[in-house]
């Protein structure tokens, strides 16, 4: 079989064109009107010398996908590459190498780790080829200082776009004839160890012959029983279980149960499941059996029990699941919904598990919340008017507290989400009886905190948001650093990250923080930041401005490197130390002030940069490093 000239694939469609460089003739593409992301592969790369790299199909969290074509074999394949983004990065336009770079320390050890996990579940995903319903893995291999996957290339469409099709939802009859194989080849996964973890419409294909194919094991894990100890959070919402929004929680063949059925529930109604988070605190999603499609009382008992909220509601396996769908009859016993929880005191819990729920509750009685009393009961009012309770709205929990306490009057409290101004204050309050109160007290949601020595932390978001507002105080206290990692712990998504806004009196800037945040433009960093962390800003590479603050003191090992479009460095008066690689790979950095308070400056601070202008304070320790370095310098004049 003659190989295919590489020169003359088209990288979209993989037809041979006439000539490199010129429109295709089969669909169009060019070179001139592709865009490429820094952080891909560009079309025409060669892996493992055999696979031709084509454009980009898709990214995620864990790795990007691209069309590609075996040159040995001339077919079609799909190339998966392991990029966990926030923990590696990689610029590869103008010229850059593909070779993905990982930092030092923590991340680097967690990427290591994950890049094993890849290789062991890759080998085993090649142990299942030929099962149906399983996207086939053909080779493995390392490269690029990360890993490779190569699938065959699936013809067909998403679930979710068939369904758009075909008026929105389909026939019980055609759904448990298409899943079917499905359901059996997920069971045969499991049992070698590995749960998928990020089941839904998006990441099924159909082919031309109506079956499916399960994609994307990019989420995938070797199956423990266990908690780890920092799992990565995969959410597809309204798909994804409970446990799964939790960084430390027990996963295995049930968290596919749970999603499996949420995707029979959209097939089968055309609804989006409600997220798995809200229905902890009121279950209000609707019941098959209630809704106006013809479905047998057998399949929705089976999708019934294998949504159940809890793990310990649902079947456990996918046999079982299957089972009840396609063997035999399955008793369901009906569960409680929940309640919607009362808190008694503020914390960091409500935050971590419903976010979600709290921004329904924000929207839903964001009008009544905040107009004063919420009683109209004449009785109650007058009640109020007997006990001189003055108006509460705005005042502080405790404020609140302790003045109907000193008016002998009884106190309920209840959480709302609320910004960070309002956050710790009352919302708005009602009579409940002649002797008792209910606050609604705002709280935070998304921010994850914990009080230290001079303030709070932000060690955590549980948001989606791209422009991101950090609060100055919260419950009245000032936030005074952004944690370790802070922006890693519930997933990799918050490398999306594309403008934050960081409050005044900001001490620190911990190790990792924002860590991968590629999208992350501008900084504006208030004047009060003394320390920024070892990695804090690490692969953020589309940072184009930070102004140094004006007490900062400390910059530590590896702060902003890689910030590849950083284009000068211009350190205050007071500035005494700068870390190990702290601006390394800097590529795009013309000008560097340093200021003669810096006593202390680490190997490599500044390697990769491009000095145009190193501006530097005779006979100080900027001057000795650039003079050990070989770095053209010059002195600063007044």
């Amino acid at each position: 079989m003659a190989m295919i000239d590489p020169n003359r694939l088209c990288p979209n469609c993989l037809q041979e064109m006439p000539t490199k460089g010129g429109r295709c003739p089969v669909c169009g593409y060019t070179e001139q009107t592709q865009e490429v992301s820094p952080r891909c592969m560009p079309p025409y790369t060669i892996l493992a010398g055999r696979y031709f790299v084509g454009t980009v199909l898709g990214e995620g969290g864990f790795g990007i996908t691209y069309k590609g074509w075996d040159l040995q074999n001339n077919t079609k394949v799909a190339i998966k590459e392991y990029f966990p983004a926030g923990l590696v990065t990689r610029d590869t336009s103008h010229g850059g190498a593909n070779t993905v770079q990982s930092i030092s320390g923590q991340m680097r050890t967690h990427y290591q780790a994950g890049l094993q996990k890849y290789e062991n579940e890759a080998r085993c995903l090649m142990d299942l080829k030929g099962t149906a319903g399983i996207v086939n893995i053909l080779d493995f291999f390392h490269e690029n200082a990360t890993a490779y996957i190569i699938m065959e290339f699936i013809e067909g469409m998403t679930l979710r776009d068939y369904l758009s099709l075909n008026g929105g939802s389909l026939s019980e009859q055609k759904v448990l004839e298409m899943f079917r194989p499905l359901m059996y080849s997920l069971d045969a996964v499991h049992r070698a160890g590995i749960v998928h973890r990020d089941i839904s419409p998006d990441n099924i294909l159909v082919q031309p012959d109506g079956g499916l194919k399960l994609i994307d094991f990019g989420a995938a894990r070797q199956s423990t029983g266990s908690a780890t100890q920092s799992m990565t959070v995969i959410l597809k919402h309204g798909y994804a279980p409970e446990e799964q929004y939790r960084s430390r929680s027990k996963q295995g063949p049930f968290t596919d149960v749970y999603a499996i059925s949420a995707t029979l529930y959209k097939v089968l109604t055309g609804i989006t499941p409600v997220d798995s988070m809200s229905r902890l605190f009121e279950d209000e999603l609707t019941p098959l059996e209630q809704l106006p499609h013809r479905i047998s009382p057998k399949t929705c008992g089976a999708v019934k029990k294998g949504m159940g909220i809890r793990a310990e509601d649902r079947f456990r396996t996918m046999s079982e699941l299957a089972a009840a769908l396609y063997d035999k009859e399955v008793t369901v016993e009906p569960t409680l919904a929940m309640p919607v929880v009362k808190r008694k005191h503020s914390g960091r819990m409500l935050m971590l598990i419903g976010a979600a729920a709290l921004l329904c509750v924000l929207i839903v009685g964001s009008i009544s919340l905040l107009v004063g009393p919420g009683q109209n009961d004449s009785e109650l009012l007058a009640s109020a008017a007997q006990l001189n309770v003055p108006e509460l709205s705005g005042k502080t929990e405790e404020d609140a507290r302790a003045l109907l306490t000193s008016l002998g009057v009884a106190v309920e409290v209840e959480y709302a989400a609320a910004d960070g101004a309002h956050a710790g204050r009352v919302l708005s309050w009602s009579m409940t009886s002649p002797e008792s109160v209910r606050l609604v007290v705002g709280e935070l949601t998304s921010f994850i905190f914990e009080e230290n020595e001079d303030g709070l932390t932000i060690t955590g978001y549980s948001g989606e948001d791209v422009v991101l507002q950090f609060p100055q105080t919260i419950n009245g206290i000032q936030v005074t650093e952004i944690g370790e990692y802070a922006m890693m712990e519930d997933g990799m998504e918050m490398n999306g990250i594309e403008q934050i806004s960081l409050p005044d009196g900001l001490l620190r800037i911990g190790e990792g923080a924002f860590s991968g945040c590629s999208y992350l433009k501008s900084l504006k960093l208030p004047d009060t930041v003394q320390q920024i962390g070892m990695g804090a800003f690490w692969g953020c590479s589309a940072v184009d401005t930070v102004n140094m603050p004006k007490d900062l003191k400390r910059v530590e090992k590896s702060a902003f490197q890689y910030c590849y479009n950083l284009p000068e460095i211009i350190l205050p008066e007071g500035c005494e130390s700068i870390g190990e690689e702290a601006f390394c790979g800097c590529t795009a950095v013309k000008r560097v002030v340093i200021p003669d308070s810096v006593t202390d400056i680490g190997s490599g601070a500044f390697g990769g940069c491009p000095f145009a202008e190193l501006q530097v304070v005779a006979g100080s320790a900027g001057e000795e490093h650039a003079k050990q370095g070989n770095i053209p310098w010059k002195l600063q004049t007044e």
